[in-house]
């Protein structure tokens, strides 16, 4: 029987990419070279966007909290989220994050910079 190999499997932390987005977010992306799924840590200190909302035109992102509390503004609602919480935002919907949060980012499919708008407002 042969053995199958798994390649990108598993992603130790020093191969982590860390991306400081603005001074109150930065995101470890795991890259697990999947077109349908990512992976990521978010950690936000104030308001990201500071001002407006962002939005993913291609994927739909669930956040988990994994420490920490704040707000996820959804469109014209807000949601108060703290650790064990998680949330599920639609493609196209405009959202902020807010507080002192530590998040897992799950997103289907697999998030890329060129899906990404911030929309000062």
């Amino acid at each position: 029987m042969k053995r199958k190999i798994y390649k990108n499997m598993l992603i130790k932390k020093e191969q982590v990419e860390k991306v400081q987005n603005s001074d109150e977010c930065v995101v470890s992306e795991y890259n697990f070279c999947k077109s349908n799924l990512s992976l990521a840590l978010v950690n936000i200190v104030g308001r990201y966007p500071k001002k407006g909302s962002s939005v993913n035109t291609e994927c739909d992102q669930i956040f988990y909290c994994l420490s920490g509390s704040g707000l996820v503004g959804l469109g014209k609602e807000e949601f108060k989220i703290c650790w064990g919480d998680a949330i599920y935002i639609d493609k196209n919907i405009n959202y902020y994050l807010e507080g002192n949060l530590e998040l897992v980012a799950v997103n289907n499919p697999a998030w890329k910079l060129e899906q990404y708008n911030v929309i000062n407002r």
